[in-house]
């Protein structure tokens, strides 16, 4: 049997790099996986170590609308049939409000905004208060959001609005970020276009 694939494929052009993240599929000793992009960019394709679960490519030229595939490679060299996900070029997320309700961080709720043109999953996505790392999608759900639509998310109990900063992360690249210690406790703070404290 071919070996199996992996899961929750989502890749990205951000700056100029390519990032992709996911789950890889269940390997075994001497495995690996080859990522593919078409059309190529570069050499266009590349082999990585089974365990792997994402990949950055510096100055990438990927045109919008490219598909990326990742196949799992047994021993005896046989392929999986593989996951791909179409790239998205360039999306433009930023945090636009957050919310700490009581210093405990009960009821506290962070607004992300879609200010580009494409919609966007934002599945693979995660935000960052201090130590803590916070999915936003569960397991193959999507989560989209239009261009120029907003989503809002309950931040776990727990976080402090003492901690210094939250971060809009894809992978371990950080998309956008705000500071905590400009939210108030008890009153919801907003961000202009220009990315001032309103």
């Amino acid at each position: 049997e071919p070996p199996a694939d992996a899961e929750h494929l989502y890749a990205i052009v951000y700056s100029g790099s390519l990032l992709a993240s996911w789950t890889p599929g269940q390997s075994g000793p001497e495995s690996w996986q080859l990522l593919s992009v078409f059309p190529a960019a570069g050499s266009g394709s590349w082999g990585l170590p089974a365990t792997q679960t994402g990949f950055v490519l510096h100055d990438a030229f990927i045109a919008s609308g490219s598909t990326l595939l990742l196949q799992t490679v047994d021993a005896s060299g046989m392929l999986s049939a593989g996951v791909e996900t179409t790239v998205l070029t360039e999306p433009r997320l930023r945090i636009s409000e957050v919310s700490f309700s009581t210093a405990s961080g009960s009821g506290a709720w962070i607004e992300i905004e879609n200010t580009g043109e494409q919609q966007t999953d934002l599945a693979a996505f995660h935000f960052g208060i201090g130590r803590a790392l916070v999915g936003i999608g569960e397991d193959d759900e999507e989560v989209p959001v239009e261009p120029g639509g907003f989503l809002v998310l309950d931040i776990p109990d727990g976080i402090h609005a003492n901690d210094e900063e939250i971060s809009l992360l894809f992978a371990d690249t950080m998309i956008d970020h705000i500071s905590l210690a400009d939210v108030p406790v008890g009153v919801s703070i907003g961000r202009s276009e220009s990315g001032s404290i309103l």
